[in-house]
């Protein structure tokens, strides 16, 4: 990751990096409630969705065109419907155990004084092995900490495939298979490309 967070430090904005960070690192814990589930996520919205032909069986191959992404191709046995793309979004849900723990800190918690929630589990063997690895959490700047989340975006990472439903909250489609994509793109607009927020999901 060394590599990745020296060349983005060259190329990025520190405003652009810190902006979808703020926005993360502010996301709530996922939570059930009423037999849905609150999931904190990473949001990227579908421009164009055109299916491509049979897959196997009964299955349909699709083609998004994701918001940051770009091209996206998936196989499910729903039918869904091509003539209204921004009913669905791609979803990277964003929760606890999936922050870095180099960076000190727990995706979706505050700086209150909330109990430790680490994992040992995941915690233990975790040794630095490298400089920048090395790095304590509490002097590790904000724009390093943005910095080191959007090259983990940049690599290859799991989608939910979610559609929007007349009463507001989203169902999960296209459940049958995972769905991996490339990472997001390199000349991605933060500001306008990718949202974080909590998915109400039924």
């Amino acid at each position: 990751m060394d590599v990745h967070v020296a060349t983005l430090r060259n190329s990025l904005p520190q405003t652009d990096a810190t902006l979808i960070y703020d926005r993360v690192i502010r996301l709530p814990p996922a939570r059930f409630s009423n037999r849905r589930l609150y999931l904190p996520s990473v949001i990227f919205a579908v421009k164009r969705l055109g299916v491509q032909n049979f897959g196997g069986g009964r299955e349909y191959r699709y083609r998004a065109r994701v918001s940051g992404i770009g091209d996206v191709e998936f196989q499910t046995s729903d039918q869904l419907s091509p003539t209204e793309p921004r009913k669905f979004i791609f979803v990277h849900p964003w929760i606890r155990d999936l922050y870095d723990p180099l960076d000190g800190f727990n995706w979706g918690s505050t700086d209150s004084g909330d109990e430790d929630e680490s994992d040992p589990e995941t915690d233990a063997g975790s040794a630095p092995s490298s400089p920048l690895a090395a790095i304590p959490a509490a002097t590790m700047d904000d724009y390093t900490r943005a910095l080191r989340m959007i090259s983990r975006l940049q690599q290859p990472f799991h989608v939910l495939v979610l559609q929007k439903q007349s009463s507001g909250e989203f169902k999960r489609v296209a459940a049958e298979h995972e769905i991996v994509v490339p990472g997001i793109n390199r000349k991605i607009n933060f500001a306008k490309d990718i949202r974080s927020a909590v998915v109400e999901i039924l």
